[in-house]
């Protein structure tokens, strides 16, 4: 080893031949590690973050929403309109609520090609004119005929 000097520690009461010979004693080295050290690399300093690119994110981050929006609005208007096409390709015919229904529990009753229950409740609702879901016995409502 260059560099370093080496001395072997002795059991007590033993000569240095002996040492040498003797079982296991203590090595000790002296001396640094007598090679390079690995270069480090330099530590990259972030860059200042501009406010252009910054707005120029949030812009389209917001045209993409806008996208997203406008097509989820134009498919809702397509089913609308098929929506539309299936209550008006079907007969209807007046009802008088009785106590205990419920446009959900009317709509399950009354299928209707190309509609599912919460469809049909929708359509009932805008066809007769309700604000609300509430029902009261007595009530008239258009609905279509059981099929």
């Amino acid at each position: 080893m260059v560099g370093t000097q080496q001395a072997r520690i002795a059991p007590v009461g033993a000569s240095n031949a002996a040492a040498e010979l003797a079982a296991p004693g203590f090595l000790v080295l002296e001396g640094g590690l007598g090679r390079d050290l690995p270069r480090t690399r330099p530590v990259r300093r972030a860059r200042p973050r501009s406010v252009a690119r910054d707005v120029a994110l949030a812009v389209v981050g917001l045209l993409f929403v806008a996208a997203v929006t406008l097509v989820a609005l134009g498919i809702d208007s397509f089913l609308a309109g098929s929506r539309d096409a299936a209550w008006d390709a079907v007969e209807h015919e007046s009802i008088v609520v009785s106590a205990g229904d419920s446009l959900w529990s009317i709509a399950e009753e009354r299928t209707v090609e190309g509609l599912g229950t919460a469809d049909l409740v929708r359509l009932i609702e805008r066809e007769n004119g309700l604000e609300a879901a509430m029902l009261s016995p007595g009530d008239e409502l258009v609905v279509p005929v059981v099929g």
